[in-house]
């Protein structure tokens, strides 16, 4: 697995986790929406953010990241953390459709701090 490949997988799992180092700058991305059930995000959206965020994933332009993001067993590895990410909005275009990380039992799971939301 490359770095970027693990950074992006490691990403994923802190957020199906509801690390709230991960969800507070998540919340304030206007880009993102984040609820007690779900984050929404688009792909170019996301690369853009985690560009800003992390230096692994500079070198990447749009088209390596998402050929990056698809190569990357995310559902596998959140699967285990009780989330799961789906299409919400299908456009018919992946650089338009929306995305969300569904948490599976939003009720039974606290954040990471265990702060709440």
């Amino acid at each position: 697995m490359t770095a970027a490949e693990q950074a992006l997988t490691s990403f994923f799992i802190r957020v199906s986790r509801r690390d709230e180092l991960e969800l507070s700058p998540l919340r304030d991305e206007p880009a993102f929406s984040v609820t007690r059930n779900a984050w929404d995000f688009t792909l170019p959206a996301l690369h853009l953010y985690l560009k800003h965020r992390y230096m692994v994933f500079r070198p990447l332009d749009y088209r390596q990241f998402r050929r990056l993001l698809f190569s990357c067993p995310i559902n596998k590895s959140v699967a285990a953390e009780f989330a799961e990410i789906i299409v919400a909005d299908n456009t018919g275009n992946t650089d338009r459709s929306v995305y969300t990380m569904l948490w599976k039992n939003p009720d039974s799971l606290e954040p990471v701090d265990g702060s709440g939301y």
